[in-house]
């Protein structure tokens, strides 16, 4: 439907009333068809905290203030914006706290720094995907990978994106990056990173391994899951190490390089060692942690042998190294494997199964639904730790966060150190 011309001369003036308060990231409606506002800015208040604001425009004389409150909930809910404003020809409404009503401004609230840190999940999804509509609808998961990384770049500790002119905070810009990544994309659904829900199992199950300085994952990909369980470590209220090393394997050259673009917008106080190889044919790394979530169902090209038994798929090996390892002590603390069920039961992997119980490192197998958004098979969750004596077995339900994050029941106390 055509906008009337009044419409069209107050967006102008909106535009330019947002770049004068200080409003450095700034999206129209031609990017946020489906979200629920006319534009959306971002700025930085007096403490330094990141401003979102959606915007509405109403140029007419009769305006249904509840249906405009109604969308600028939305708005709000999908671009994670702090504050919602209509705009009408006889000046500036901010929507209240109740989310019901308008309260009456005298101008649009400014910015007090020019210098924009966005520091939140959500609106960093929301500026990706507004910036990556069509190659998150139409592309390739590597390609539209390639495309913002290039927009990109590293700056005194944060995340700049030029165009933008904006500043993301490192982590939070990896944890939205990895979201929007792990979903399904228009041609093909992304081999890059595993599933958040897959990243919040490694992380939640991490946590019953203390003093971690090194992390390493035999199936790197973009390092995702690695970031996941780094991130709590760097937290105020936890012991910061001087420095947390995190190791993996890479054998495709192009994942390879994207890998080492992600980890140069990283934190400073991780270090990224990784190699150009298969997790299958390389020598694995001493490291304190050992994390994992290998292709799902994947035959080796060549039958392997490990500690004596013989192993065809992607997941028997990673399973299989990872025992052998913790056992012999190069992998010093344990080690977390996000696989599918069908191990645990098959003929062909009874001698798998005999080996573990051999090393004496199952510390648990936690039954999972599925998590990966490619995927309907059920998982399973292994944890390994030296000189296990006893094992715990689980089989979870949707409610599986809870019981790992130790919030129902006791699994997680029967899980620590």
């Amino acid at each position: 439907m055509k906008r009337p011309r009044d419409y069209e001369a107050l967006e102008q003036e909106v535009l330019k009333e947002l770049q004068a308060a200080g409003y450095r990231a700034m999206f129209g409606a031609d990017v946020l068809s489906q979200q629920g506002c006319d534009f959306v800015g971002y700025a930085s208040d007096h403490s330094g905290a990141t401003v979102g604001t959606a915007i509405q425009i109403k140029s007419g004389q009769n305006i249904n203030f509840a249906l405009e409150a109604a969308n600028l909930q939305l708005a709000k809910k999908m671009t994670g914006a702090a504050r919602g404003l209509l705009r009408t020809p006889s000046g500036y409404f901010e929507l209240d706290e109740t989310g019901d009503n308008f309260i009456g401004l005298s101008g649009l609230p400014r910015s007090s720094d020019h210098r924009v840190v966005i520091r939140e999940v959500k609106p960093i999804q929301s500026l990706i995907r507004q910036q990556f509509a069509g190659v998150l609808k139409n592309g390739y998961s590597q390609d539209f990978a390639l495309e913002l990384l290039t927009r990109v770049r590293s700056s005194d500790g944060l995340v700049y994106w030029a165009e933008l002119d904006s500043y993301l905070e490192p982590v939070a810009f990896l944890e939205a990056f990895s979201q929007i990544l792990s979903q399904p994309f228009g041609k093909l659904a992304s081999h890059l990173a595993p599933s958040p829900e897959v990243q919040e199992v490694i992380q939640l199950l991490s946590y019953v391994f203390s003093d971690v300085t090194t992390i390493f994952d035999p199936h790197y990909g973009l390092g995702f899951a690695s970031f996941k369980v780094a991130t709590p470590l760097l937290s105020e209220s936890l012991p910061r190490p001087k420095a947390l090393q995190m190791l993996g394997f890479e054998s495709n050259e192009v994942v390879f390089e994207l890998a080492q673009r992600v980890s140069d917008l990283s934190p400073a106080e991780w270090d990224l060692k990784l190699w150009r190889e298969s997790p299958t044919d390389a020598d694995w790394p001493e490291a304190d942690l050992l994390i994992s979530a290998p292709p799902l169902g994947l035959r080796l090209p060549i039958q392997k042998q490990i500690a004596g038994v013989a192993t065809k798929a992607f997941e028997d090996d990673a399973i299989l190294r990872a025992a052998h390892y913790v056992a012999t002590g190069r992998i010093k603390k344990g080690a977390v494997l996000i696989t599918g069920r069908s191990w645990l039961f098959r003929n062909d992997c009874q001698l798998l199964r005999d080996k573990l119980l051999d090393l004496g490192v199952v510390k648990a197998v936690i039954g999972l639904p599925a998590l990966r958004k490619n995927a309907s098979i059920e998982l399973v969750a292994l944890v390994l730790r030296q000189n296990s004596d006893e094992t715990v077995v689980a089989d979870l339900g949707l409610d599986w966060s809870e019981y790992l994050a130790g919030r129902i029941g006791g699994l997680r106390d029967l899980l620590k150190d």
